[in-house]
C-alpha cells in the first residue's frame, strides 16, 4: 500500500503545478503581476540541467502577501509554486546560477489583490 502513495503524491503534485496561473517576465515594460487572495500561481523557467546551471529563489520575497509551495522540473522547465495569501506587493528574484556564479537574475514583481 504504502509503495503506491509516493508515485499518487508526485502526479498530484505535477497536474497541481500545470493548472497554477502562470507569471510572464517582461523585463522591459516593469510589468506587476496581479493574482488575487486564495490563487496559486507559479513562474516557468527554461533550465537545463546538462549545463549545470540550475534556477533557485531567493526567499527575500514577502512572507506576509506570498506563501511558496514547491518547485517542480519538467523535462526543459522548472516551475515555482506559490499561493497569494494577503493583499499586498512583493518581489520574487529568482537566479540562474552555477557553480559560485550567478549567470542571470529575474525579478517578478507581484501584487496580490
Amino acid at each position: 500500500m504504502k509503495l503506491y502513495l509516493l508515485p499518487a503524491c508526485l502526479l498530484f503534485v505535477f497536474l497541481a503545478s500545470c493548472s497554477y496561473q502562470k507569471l510572464e517576465f517582461e523585463k522591459e515594460s516593469g510589468k506587476v503581476n496581479k493574482v488575487k487572495v486564495g490563487e496559486k500561481f507559479c513562474i516557468s523557467l527554461p533550465e537545463d540541467h546538462k549545463t549545470n546551471y540550475y534556477w533557485t529563489i531567493t526567499h527575500d520575497y514577502n512572507l506576509r502577501y506570498i506563501s511558496y509551495i514547491a518547485s517542480v522540473f519538467h523535462g526543459t522547465t522548472v516551475e515555482f509554486n506559490f499561493e497569494a495569501v494577503r493583499k499586498g506587493k512583493t518581489d520574487i528574484t529568482l537566479h540562474l546560477s552555477g557553480y559560485n556564479e550567478v549567470k542571470e537574475t529575474k525579478k517578478f514583481p507581484v501584487k496580490v489583490e
